[in-house]
C-alpha cells in the first residue's frame, strides 16, 4: 500500500470515528433529555453572606432544555436579574456559569446543582464574584419546580374549599363562608385559586382594594393604629391589601404563594393601585410564613408588630394554628410600589 492509499484509509477511519463519536453523544443528549425533563418555572434560593450573617435571597426562575444544554434567567426579590447557562451531565448533575443581566453589574460566576427527586429539584452551590459586596462568595443554590399549573379567579363553586384552606393555614373561623363568597362579588376584591396538574386545590389567595388612609379599617381589632402612616402607602389613594394567602403543606416552598401574588398585583395594577401591603404571621418556631413570597415578588419589610392579632382572636374567636387560643404572633408588615404596565418586581 503505497503513502496516499494509506493516508486516504486513515482518513476514512477518522471520519467514521468522528461520526461515531458524534451519535453517541447525540444518543447520549437524548437519553438525558428524555430522563430529565428540565423545562420549566422554578421558585429558587440561594445563600449569601452579607457582613457576616448569611441570608436567603429569593426568585422566580424560567429554565429551558435542550438535549443537555440548560439556560434560563432569574429575577431575584423582584428586581435583580440573572442569567444562566449550563451543561447537563450523567448521573443528573448540572454545571455552568451565571452573570447579571445588568451590563452594568458585574456579579459572575459558576454553579453545580444535582437533579433530586421525580419533581426535579435542583440542589447545589454557587461560587463567585458578588458586586455588591464586591468581593468573592458562596453559598447554597436551590431550585424547586413550581407546582401551580393554573391560577384563575375563584367562583362561588370553590368558596367551600377555599374556606377549609384558609381556615386550616391560618386558624379555624379566622375566614368565613360569607367571606369568601362575598369576595367573589365584589369588583374592588378578589380570591384567586392555584390548582396543580390533576386540578387539585394546592393554594388561595385573597385581597382588596383600599385607599391607603384607610389601611387601619382593615387591621385586626386593636391595631388600627399600629399601621397607620405606613411609609410607601398612606399617601396613596388607592392600594392593594393583600388580605390572605395559603397553600397547602406539599405545595409550600414551590412558588405557589409568589405566582399567586405575582396575578393579584397584576389585577391589582389594572384596577389602578399603585401600592400594595400585606400583614405576614410570625411565629417563635415557624419564622414568617410569608417572607420568601415576599421577597421574590418585590416587597420590602417596612414593619414588625407584637402581638398583632391577639385582640382580635379573642373577639372573633377564632384560634392560631402556631400558637393556640388566644393568637400570640407578630406581624411583618410588607409593601410595594406599583407602577402601570408592570408586573412582579416592577
Amino acid at each position: 500500500m503505497d503513502l496516499a492509499t494509506s493516508l486516504g484509509v486513515a482518513g476514512i477511519a477518522a471520519v467514521i470515528g468522528g461520526g461515531a463519536a458524534r451519535a453517541r453523544k447525540a444518543l447520549q443528549a437524548h437519553r438525558l433529555n428524555k430522563r430529565y425533563r428540565l423545562t420549566g418555572r422554578y421558585w429558587t434560593l440561594y445563600d449569601d453572606t452579607e457582613a457576616g450573617v448569611v441570608s436567603g435571597h429569593y426568585g422566580i426562575s424560567e429554565l429551558r432544555q435542550r438535549g443537555t444544554r440548560i439556560t434560563g434567567s432569574t429575577l431575584e426579590d423582584g428586581e435583580r436579574s440573572w442569567s444562566l447557562v449550563g451543561t447537563l451531565e450523567p448521573g443528573g448533575f448540572i454545571h455552568g456559569i451565571y452573570g447579571a443581566a445588568d451590563p452594568h453589574d458585574r456579579g459572575q460566576g459558576t454553579f453545580f446543582l444535582d437533579v433530586k427527586g421525580t419533581a426535579g429539584d435542583l440542589i447545589g452551590m454557587w461560587a463567585g464574584f458578588d458586586s455588591h459586596d464586591n468581593g468573592l462568595d458562596q453559598g447554597r443554590y436551590v431550585f424547586r419546580r413550581v407546582m401551580a399549573e393554573s391560577i384563575r379567579r375563584a367562583t362561588s363553586d370553590d368558596a367551600d374549599a377555599v374556606c377549609a384552606l384558609l381556615g386550616s393555614a391560618l386558624g379555624d373561623a379566622y375566614v368565613t363562608l360569607d367571606d369568601v363568597i362575598a369576595l367573589a362579588h365584589d369588583p374592588d376584591t378578589i380570591c384567586l385559586v392555584a390548582r396543580d396538574a390533576r386540578g387539585r386545590l394546592i393554594g388561595a389567595l385573597t385581597a382588596a382594594l383600599i385607599p391607603g388612609s384607610e389601611l387601619s379599617t382593615h387591621a385586626p381589632a386593636g391595631q388600627e393604629r399600629a399601621v397607620n402612616g405606613l411609609p410607601g402607602v398612606r399617601h396613596v389613594r388607592n392600594t392593594v391589601l393583600v388580605k390572605n394567602v395559603a397553600v397547602i403543606p406539599k405545595a409550600r416552598g414551590r412558588g405557589t404563594a409568589s405566582s399567586l401574588i405575582e396575578h393579584a398585583m397584576e389585577w391589582a395594577t389594572t384596577k389602578g393601585a399603585r401600592a400594595a401591603v400585606a400583614f405576614g404571621w410570625h411565629s417563635a418556631e415557624g419564622g414568617c410564613h410569608i417572607a420568601g413570597a415576599m421577597s421574590a415578588t418585590g416587597f420590602a419589610e417596612i414593619r414588625r408588630i407584637p402581638d398583632f392579632w391577639t385582640a382580635d382572636s379573642e373577639q372573633h374567636e377564632y384560634d392560631c394554628p402556631a400558637c393556640g387560643h388566644p393568637c400570640r404572633c407578630s406581624a411583618w408588615i410588607f409593601a410595594r410600589r406599583l407602577e402601570p404596565g408592570t408586573t412582579s418586581g416592577g
